[in-house]
């Protein structure tokens, strides 16, 4: 490998984590302002609405979050009527989870939100730069986890 590739290979990884970080701080700033909602709680409702399972230890592997740290974010959660936890009736130690009414209007909000303000932030690139975008991220997720890891979850059914 040539320095200039290494140089460019440097200057893609650091460009893709300020652009996470940017889009993060973006999006939790978003639902922060239009729907008192913090990123975590907007991630524990998109991955409760998606995972067919409705586990809590099984949101919080795909979350990376430790039990303790999802569990104090579902009683929150619970507490402001955003989901439902009951005791798994097949495993008494595990809780499912599910959107109450209100967590699904929420969530529908909060994607209605990070829409317009996505439309107006990718409107001035041309859809022929997006889909090399999108392709260049999917072609890179691939490459970097294994098909089984549960971050890839929403990535292979694909976000609303």
């Amino acid at each position: 490998m040539t320095s200039a590739q290494c140089q460019m290979y440097r200057q893609i990884s650091y460009n893709l984590y300020i652009a996470f970080i940017l889009h993060q701080r973006h999006t939790e700033q978003i639902l922060r302002d239009e729907l008192n909602l913090s990123f975590s709680f907007f991630m524990i409702l998109m991955a409760v609405d998606r995972d067919s399972v409705h586990c809590q230890k099984h949101i919080a592997t795909f979350l990376q979050l430790t039990p303790a740290a999802i569990s104090r974010q579902v009683n929150l959660l619970v507490k402001d009527k955003l989901i439902k936890r009951r005791v798994n009736a097949k495993n008494r130690r595990e809780y499912s989870l599910e959107l109450t009414d209100t967590g699904k209007q929420n969530l529908d909000k909060a994607y209605q939100a990070l829409d317009r303000h996505r439309a107006k932030m990718l409107n001035d690139i041309a859809c022929t730069d997006l889909d090399q975008l999108n392709n260049f991220l999917i072609n890179l997720i691939a490459h970097l986890g294994p098909n089984d890891n549960p971050l890839l979850q929403f990535q292979q059914e694909g976000l609303n």
